[in-house]
Formats: C-alpha cells, sequence, structure tokens
C-alpha cells in the first residue's frame, strides 16, 4: 500500500472520528436533526475540511445517523430510543437488583 493511501485512510478516520463527536454533542443537548449544509459550515468552522458529498457519503454510514432526507440529517436519539415502549418501574429495578444480589452471593458462599 503506498504512503498517500495510507495517509488518506488515517485522514478520513479522524474526520470520521470528528464527525461523530460533532454530532454526539448535538444530540446529548437533545438537538434530533439539522441541515446539512449547516452541519457542513458547523463542521468547518470547527476546523474539518469537509464538503457536503464527502460528509453524506461519511454520515451515511453512522450509526447515530437515523436518516438523510431533503438534505436533513435526522440522529438516532440515544436514550429515548432505547427505553422506547418501556415503562420504568423501580419496584421491578430493586427486585431484579436484589435477586442478582442474592444469586452473586450465594456463588461466591458456595466456592
Amino acid at each position: 500500500m503506498r504512503l498517500s493511501e495510507i495517509i488518506s485512510i488515517l485522514a478520513e478516520n479522524e474526520i470520521e472520528s470528528q464527525i461523530i463527536d460533532f454530532l454526539t454533542i448535538m444530540d446529548a443537548e437533545q438537538i434530533d436533526s439539522i441541515p446539512l449544509d449547516t452541519l457542513v459550515k458547523g463542521l468547518q468552522n470547527q476546523g474539518i475540511d469537509v464538503h457536503a458529498d464527502v460528509l453524506f457519503d461519511i454520515l451515511d454510514n453512522l450509526a447515530i445517523v437515523k436518516n438523510i432526507k431533503d438534505n436533513i440529517v435526522y440522529f438516532n436519539s440515544t436514550s429515548d430510543d432505547s427505553m422506547a415502549g418501556q415503562e420504568h418501574n423501580p419496584e421491578k429495578d430493586k427486585k431484579t437488583v436484589s435477586k442478582l444480589a442474592n444469586k452473586k452471593i450465594d456463588k461466591e458462599l458456595n466456592k
């Protein structure tokens, strides 16, 4: 493999990592979508040299991106999607933790 190809791959991985960081921060701020042009400008302001076509290709392969439609990037929400359709029951959680703790104690005592 040529040195220039290696450098290109490393640069692409670095850009992808920076984009993921940028999107994760926006997701943490509960932003669920952003126009592609705004994202390009925001990344360029952060010193990440990327164009809309390249960004589209990178975003298309990221798990944090749910969909890109009409030049708007939609994010997968980390906390909302993981708890969707599940009711949070503190009593059930206590019982589950208690059962797991008792199993662990029994296992340790039987050694």
